[in-house]
C-alpha cells in the first residue's frame, strides 16, 4: 500500500468530532471515541428482529444499524441512518406483500383480474 492509501485509511477511520457530544446523560461533552461507540451501540442494541424475519431483511436492517454507529465517523449517517431504517421497513412490507399474494401481484381492471 503506498502513502496515499494509508494517509486514506487514516482519513476514513478518523472520528468526527462532533459525534462524540452525544452521552447518555443527554448533549455534554466530548467523550472519548471508544465510549461515544459504546453508547451509540447501546442506543440502537434494544432494536432487535424476530426470528421469523427473512434474511434479507435481516441483512438490509444490519446495514442501516451498521451507517448508524458510522456516524461516529462521519457525523450526517446520524441523519441518513432513520431514513434507511423506513426503507428496510418498506421491502419488509414489500416482500410480506408479493408472498401473501403468491408471488403474483394481482391486477384488477373494472373488478375483473388481468395483466
Amino acid at each position: 500500500m503506498d502513502e496515499t492509501s494509508d494517509e486514506m485509511l487514516r482519513d476514513l477511520r478518523r472520528v468526527d468530532k462532533r459525534a462524540l457530544v452525544f452521552t447518555p446523560f443527554g448533549l455534554g461533552g466530548p467523550i472519548s471515541p471508544a465510549n461515544a461507540a459504546r453508547f451509540q451501540s447501546a442506543s440502537i442494541a434494544r432494536a432487535q428482529l424476530v426470528d421469523a424475519v427473512p434474511e434479507v431483511v435481516r441483512a438490509n436492517f444490519e446495514r442501516a444499524r451498521l451507517l448508524h454507529l458510522y456516524g461516529i465517523l462521519q457525523y450526517e449517517f446520524f441523519s441518513l441512518a432513520p431514513g434507511q431504517a423506513l426503507l428496510v421497513l418498506e421491502g419488509a412490507l414489500r416482500l410480506r406483500f408479493i408472498e401473501h399474494y403468491g408471488y403474483t401481484i394481482p391486477i384488477l381492471r373494472k373488478g375483473v383480474e388481468g395483466m
